[in-house]
């Protein structure tokens, strides 16, 4: 439906079109993936994202000016985001600062391995080397770096997908949700 092919690998995010989500950091590191990975194909969808909105703007001229179009899709709101995150193979979050960063916890639920910086709550998020990477903030290189060691290991993609499920689930699913939203009630009538 996106017009990649079959046999093209996807990373990818997704968020709101705003500075704040750094999607010129990813756009960056797109720049030195493509030259490991040639078959890399790279999406951006977001809220906001349309021609009334600067950043929107800024971020399309921005792959045009690098020589990615034929690389790279920049789109609006989708309908379905369970459906955008289960085609891709890596899920990047290139944000200046995120204060938990939801959107990994959702890539992780579709078993998507991820390479985020490490800003706000990142790191309670995902687990090192483990569901995922984290790379030091703005360290374009390193993020690329890794999404190159994801894109080039299938076997290392499904495991960090696999232990990245159960971390969304364990950690961040409804029911361990309302066991701390309990006990935290618990403990302040307890007070």
């Amino acid at each position: 439906r996106l017009g990649f092919g079959l046999n093209e690998l996807f990373v990818g995010t997704i968020g709101r079109f705003h500075p704040i989500k750094g999607y010129e950091y990813f756009i960056e590191a797109a720049v030195n993936i493509l030259k490991e990975v040639p078959a890399a194909k790279f999406i951006i969808v977001g809220l906001n994202g349309d021609e009334s909105n600067p950043y929107w703007r800024k971020i399309n001229a921005l792959v045009r000016d690098k020589g990615l179009s034929d690389h790279f899709m920049v789109l609006g709101a989708q309908d379905n985001v369970a459906s955008v995150l289960s085609c891709l193979d890596v899920f990047v979050l290139t944000s200046r600062d995120e204060l938990f960063g939801r959107v990994l916890v959702e890539a992780m639920g579709c078993q998507v391995p991820v390479a985020a910086f490490d800003v706000g709550g990142v790191r309670e998020i995902v687990d090192d080397s483990v569901t995922g990477y984290v790379v030091p903030a703005r360290d374009v290189s390193g993020l690329g770096q890794k999404v190159v060691v994801l894109l080039k290991d299938e076997k290392l993609r499904r495991s960090f997908g696999d232990e990245g499920r159960k971390r969304a689930e364990v950690f961040f699913g409804i029911e361990s949700h309302v066991e701390r939203v309990e006990a935290l009630y618990d403990k302040v009538r307890m007070i």
